[in-house]
């Protein structure tokens, strides 16, 4: 049976007038049989300080920075075997 797990992390830096770093990690384990399973899972980003580079009207070619959301996805695949 698939699991679903989610872990959300809000946190602040004191030193940097309280603004908000936004961590989420959503995990999706699927067991295949006794031994193996997958791991599918997305990381989800938002810290103010770190700023991306933009192509704000999408012609290739970068003309602005910006805060941006960043993801991360993950793909894992185990084998276990208990003795």
């Amino acid at each position: 049976m698939p699991l679903i797990i989610v872990k959300p992390v809000i946190f602040t830096i004191c030193k940097t007038n309280f603004q908000l770093i936004i961590y989420i990690a959503l995990y999706l384990v699927i067991p295949f049989n006794k031994f193996i399973s997958a791991t599918l899972g997305t990381h989800l980003l938002y810290d103010h300080d770190v700023v991306l580079q933009l192509d704000k009207n999408r012609d290739g070619i970068i003309d602005g920075v910006g805060k941006r959301v960043q993801f991360k996805q993950v793909l894992n695949i185990g084998f276990s075997y208990k003795f």
